[in-house]
């Protein structure tokens, strides 16, 4: 590049030198005032351009000062790595991660730094060969060797790079150290798991306990009316109320008891549990629910019971607050995630308002449960217009427990 520019500056000085008058054995005085001030103009370009080559220098290494301190203290760590997967340089917080100077983390590969084994490893190698393959962003979630210190989760964010020909030389990937998100995700599962537990107990308590005493109850005030009243006489009725009470009662503890234990999830799957969510609603007919599911395997349990628990907490808020008199629900499974739909007609509100996501609603264990799951949830409503809130789950291989034909 700097011989080019030598050659191009060299060659226009032979056409300016050309270009200026030739003096004779015996210039004149006028030939030689026009070649001094000739020489002259020329000078004052050469300065010229010389305070130009000066400023844009300046301003050159002041980008490189930027660009320096933006690449070097960034706070996500930055790996180049070449087709090989060896480092061909690193910003200071990505040493700082590896907890390794710069001048001992080049050229050495980068699958040295990943924790958990030869399985872990691999799963690394087939990521970093899918960012060759595209020019998308590619995503990996995986932990991470820190010298003298505990393994840490890391986030790998990678492109590739690619020369003047268009050839794929180099992987640029962003590395971000989110385990205190994975801390607090697993936090969260944590409580998710006490309170089904909790739901769990107090199911079986109603179911054992609570039930059984009320059936028999009822028994004895039945056998108490036969008995007092042997000859058919009319003077039973407030046992009668008593006795329907107990049986309203009874009927209400076994819908509690469903609701916070869905057995019927746990025997037959998401599939069933939803037919017969919808089929208990639409008895009611205070809302028209259409569901339409498109699955043919059956997910693993939790993210069975969550899709359940979500389904369920959204038509609740239907039923208490939209005013709606249809609903739409969809279940679909693709290829790499699970989607729920759920659309109203209602009153709908402003969803650019946060405050209905945090002021009761329901949303806040709805998005709790589908961070767990490392889903997104997107909520469309205007007033007036009703709600569409679409989920969606990503899945892993080992997400899928049974093939319901």
């Amino acid at each position: 590049m700097k011989d080019k520019f030598n050659e191009s500056l060299r060659a226009k000085a032979e056409a300016r030198l050309q270009a200026m008058p030739e003096l004779g054995d015996n210039p004149s005085v006028e030939e030689v005032k026009t070649l001094v001030h000739e020489l002259r103009v020329y000078q004052v370009e050469l300065e010229m351009q010389n305070q130009e080559l000066r400023e844009a220098q300046e301003r050159l290494e002041a980008s490189r000062d930027r660009y320096t301190d933006l690449f070097e203290f960034a706070p996500l760590g930055y790996f180049i790595l070449d087709k090989n997967g060896l480092i061909v340089n690193a910003n200071l917080t990505g040493c700082s991660m590896l907890g390794i100077e710069r001048k001992r983390l080049l050229k050495k590969p980068f699958a040295l730094f990943v924790a958990g084994g030869l399985k872990t490893v691999g799963i690394f190698r087939k990521y970093f060969k899918e960012v060759f393959q595209t020019d998308t962003q590619h995503i990996l979630e995986i932990k991470l060797k820190r010298k003298e210190k505990n393994d840490f989760t890391a986030r790998l964010d990678s492109v590739r790079m690619q020369d003047e020909r268009n050839h794929p030389t180099l992987c640029r990937m962003a590395v971000t150290d989110i385990t205190n998100e994975e801390r607090a995700k697993k936090q969260l599962e944590e409580v998710l798991e006490a309170l089904e537990k909790e739901r769990s107990r107090i199911a079986a308590d109603l179911h054992d306990s609570i039930n059984p005493l009320l059936s028999i109850s009822k028994l004895s005030i039945e056998s108490s009316i036969n008995a007092r009243s042997p000859s058919g006489t009319n003077d039973k009725n407030p046992l009668d109320n008593a006795v329907n009470m107990l049986e309203r009662a009874i009927k209400e503890i076994k819908a509690i008891s469903a609701n916070l234990l869905p057995t019927i999830l746990r025997d037959f799957g998401i599939v069933t549990a939803l037919q017969d969510l919808v089929e208990k609603i639409n008895q009611s007919e205070s809302l028209q629910v259409n569901l339409d599911i498109h699955i043919a395997k059956r997910p693993n349990k939790k993210i069975e019971l969550a899709l359940f628990r979500i389904t369920q907490e959204l038509l609740n808020n239907v039923l208490k607050h939209a005013k709606a008199s249809k609903v739409e629900v969809q279940l679909i499974l693709h290829r790499q995630s699970i989607v729920l739909m759920v659309n109203d007609n209602g009153k709908g509100f402003d969803s650019n308002n946060q405050l209905f996501f945090t002021n009761g609603f329901g949303f806040h264990n709805i998005f709790s449960r589908v961070k767990t799951l490392d889903g997104t949830v997107d909520i469309d409503s205007t007033i007036g217009l009703g709600t569409s809130v679409v989920i969606e789950i990503p899945l892993g291989s080992r997400q899928f427990v049974q093939n319901l034909g």
